[in-house]
């Protein structure tokens, strides 16, 4: 069954008062910090933290990679759609461990609710589950997981004043590169969060003791005033928040308050003018973007046998770039740009950069539904490719790629990830310009202390068939440690191929059939390789009552003995939507 088919069995109505209220109940948890700053662009010189002022073009996009927003654009208002899943799993290696080998029956109960709206004043598409997973003979793998996807725009001040808020958490393996890499970024899967779903794109490949909760929120209030013909300034303010939790039992919240952790604080300040029309086919833009972050880490540094304690850090950027473009013509426009940046970090080893920035680039748009934007430059301390592209080859068939390198912590680059996101139509996170999949990296990476340079690759072959939607996923994430704590710290590469074929046998009944092969190399257990294997069946016995079975298989090799294993499970779930 298409997402949009499922989307329309899920619609029911709220007052738009309601619904804000729940967004502001789930961002003021007492005793948390409720944001953090997002990172820039690593390639494209500093990329403000909130969205764009509107633009009806980038709109017009963002929501039709949100299938959500876009089955509202048309009558506009809000859907909110509660939902409870339940499911029952039977494996024959509940510690996914080489040995003991034990079986066991899993329960998972996962209350959940998707909230999307579309209206003057506010753009929202939020995707919310707590997953409790509860074990027969093994509880010490019983936990609370969570499972968070929101993005939001709000406009306080018809033109003027906007408030951008972005929320992401999920599970990862610690080792990274296991079951898919972990759930940051996930929506749902077969009627199932899947965070629910230990056999597919969740937990599978790392028992309780392997894995962390990982989130990340920000809030970004900005302003925006526009000159004419002359051009447009916008402000902007970042307070953010981000860290890892090793999951320690049933007491989680998305931001956990506890020890045992990495956590990122940063607050950032931008400033943005863009020329209008005045200049013709030129158009000027200068950006200043200062960041400072607060880290701390207790217990999270990954080595080859335990974990470690590493150091409190801060940072600072200071980043001024000034881009020129040409519009060549309808469809090709060229960039150019110049800058200086200043990179300090105290306490992680990391050389301070003060160096001249640049950048050179096209943006190519062959047809109203395709754009594709390339440069290279010296920006973070080093020459570096960014690209980002969605191509329409056909009426039912797209492409889109995208490859960035940045510098900094693994909490900084999941911050930034988390910048550029959009949620979907399944209610996981999305790449907002590209529609690809995002956090492949951050998923598929071992958890470790430090600075690292990203290199992060991920492109996607879509087919929609009147019956059948074909998926082809390639990615490659490779974190290059620059310094630090050699004990806690490895250079890691990790390549992937998915493939996901889901068919309508019946219009009440899909068969969804999924592979994946990840291969990490280097790292400080020295890496190894893991294969998965999903197929579900889901049946709609009502237009909000689902049922699913499914099987799944997963396998690992690597140096490390304890990480060659195989697991084997049948699960049977139902999903009730209200």
């Amino acid at each position: 069954m298409q997402p949009d088919t499922v989307l329309r069995r899920a619609t029911g109505r709220m007052p738009g008062w309601i619904a804000v209220g729940l967004i502001a109940l789930l961002l003021s948890q007492p005793g948390t910090v409720r944001a953090f700053p997002l990172i820039g662009n690593a390639t494209d010189g500093p990329v403000a933290t909130d969205l764009a002022a509107p633009d009806a073009q980038d709109l017009k996009h963002q929501l039709q990679i949100a299938n959500g927003l876009q089955g509202l654009a048309a009558g506009g208002g809000w859907t909110f759609q509660p939902r409870v899943s339940f499911q029952e799993a039977l494996t024959d290696n509940i510690l996914q461990t080489s040995s003991p080998r034990r079986w066991d029956l899993t329960t998972s109960v996962s209350p959940g609710m998707t909230l999307v709206g579309n209206t003057e004043r506010a753009q929202v598409s939020l995707d919310y589950a707590p997953v409790l997973i509860m074990n027969a003979r093994t509880g010490s793998q019983n936990a609370l997981n969570q499972q968070l996807n929101g993005a939001a725009t709000i406009t306080a001040i018809s033109e003027m004043a906007f408030l951008d808020l972005r929320a992401v958490s999920g599970i990862q393996s610690t080792r990274g590169a296991l079951g898919g890499g972990g759930t940051i970024g996930a929506g749902n899967i077969g009627g199932l969060t899947a965070g629910a779903s230990p056999g597919g794109l969740g937990q599978t490949g790392a028992n309780r003791q392997d894995v962390v909760q990982t989130s990340s929120i920000g809030i970004s209030p900005y302003v925006v005033q526009k000159f004419g013909d002359y051009g447009t300034l916008r402000v902007g303010y970042s307070l953010n928040l981000s860290q890892s939790t090793p999951v320690n039992g049933i007491k989680y919240l998305p931001f956990p308050s506890s020890s045992g952790g990495q956590n990122l604080v940063s607050n950032e300040q931008t400033l943005n003018f863009k020329s209008g029309d005045i200049l013709n086919d030129f158009q000027d833009t200068f950006d200043i973007d200062f960041t400072q972050t607060n880290s701390t880490s207790q217990g999270t540094g990954l080595t080859a046998t335990s974990f470690a304690t590493v150091p409190s850090s801060r940072s600072t950027r200071e980043i001024i770039t000034n881009q020129v473009s040409y519009a060549v013509n309808q469809w090709a426009k060229l960039n150019v740009s110049v800058g200086h940046e200043r990179i300090v970090y105290t306490g992680l080893g990391q050389r301070p950069i003060n160096d001249f920035t640049w950048s050179v680039g096209t943006t190519l748009t062959p047809n109203p539904d395709s754009t594709i934007t390339i440069s290279y430059g010296h920006q973070q301390g080093a020459e570096s490719l960014s690209f980002d592209g969605h191509y329409q080859l056909t009426a039912r068939t797209n492409i889109s790629a995208s490859y960035h390198e940045s510098l900094g912590t693994q909490l900084e680059n999941l911050a930034n990830q988390l910048n550029t996101g959009s949620v979907g139509a399944t209610g996981g996170t999305v790449n907002a310009t590209t529609g690809g999949q995002q956090f492949t990296g951050n998923n598929s990476s071992p958890i470790q202390p430090g600075v690292f340079r990203f290199q992060t690759f991920t492109a996607s072959v879509n087919t929609r068939l009147n019956r059948d939607t074909l998926t082809f996923t390639l990615n490659s994430a490779n974190s290059i440690a620059t310094g630090g704590q050699s004990a806690t710290q490895a250079s890691t590469r990790t390549s992937g191929v998915i493939l996901q074929w889901i068919h309508e046998l019946a219009p009440d009944l899909t068969l969804t059939n999924s592979a994946s092969y990840n291969v990490q190399t280097g790292g400080i257990q020295g890496g190894g390789n893991s294969m998965a294997f999903n197929s579900a069946l889901q049946y709609f016995i009502t237009d909000s009552l689902s049922g699913t079975v499914r099987y799944s298989f997963f396998k690992s090799t690597s140096p490390t003995p304890l990480l060659n294993l195989y697991v084997d499970m049948l699960l049977l779930g139902i999903t009730k939507q209200f």
